[in-house]
């Protein structure tokens, strides 16, 4: 199990359970679980969340929650 903080709340995220796909959608794009948490690509890296609300808070401004 590969854990990930999340950039937003600190919070733990297991990667692996975000990434698992747990069915298809009509479109044929993959279904996740989203109780495990999200990600959000950005400038090319994947970043983990616990929650659809710490993703969208990240996606406001990204460069409050990321460090160089």
């Amino acid at each position: 199990m590969a854990m990930v903080k999340d950039p937003v709340c600190g919070a733990e995220v297991d990667m692996d359970g975000v990434n698992t796909t747990v069915g298809e959608l009509a479109s044929g794009a993959s279904e996740t679980d989203p109780s495990k948490g999200t990600k959000q690509l950005h400038e090319g890296k994947w970043f983990y969340f616990d929650s659809l609300a710490c993703r969208v808070k990240f996606m406001t401004d990204p460069q409050a929650y990321i460090s160089d």
